[in-house]
């Protein structure tokens, strides 16, 4: 099941900020797709990793080493178990849940 957000994430699929019931559906088929038992925790053993209810991003570290604030940022699906609070994030450009961003433009006919 989905876990309540502890922490705001910064992009959300929708205006409440919440995953939709679509993009739940989309998580559970991208890991059954790999083969990958997130509900399994690498840490304590047991079957009891939910889903994050809303996306999180990573800070970006600016130059000389210094914390970005605003712009560009890596959004991810965040996996938390219940029982010993392991968390683990997947991409969710990779997941295909959010758009990415493209260095060069797209080509067009013509």
């Amino acid at each position: 099941g989905m876990i309540p957000a502890i922490f705001a994430g910064v992009l959300m699929p929708d205006d409440s900020g919440k995953l939709t019931k679509d993009d739940e559906t989309k998580v559970a088929k991208w890991f059954a797709d790999r083969n990958i038992n997130f509900r399994h925790c690498p840490a304590c053993t047991q079957l009891t990793v939910g889903i994050a209810e809303k996306l999180v991003a990573t800070p970006i570290i600016g130059g000389k080493g210094g914390l970005q604030i605003g712009g560009t940022t890596y959004p991810h699906i965040m996996t938390i178990c219940s029982n010993c609070g392991h968390e683990r994030l997947f991409n969710a450009v990779v997941m295909d849940l959010m758009p990415g961003s493209s260095a060069a433009p797209e080509k067009t006919d013509g």
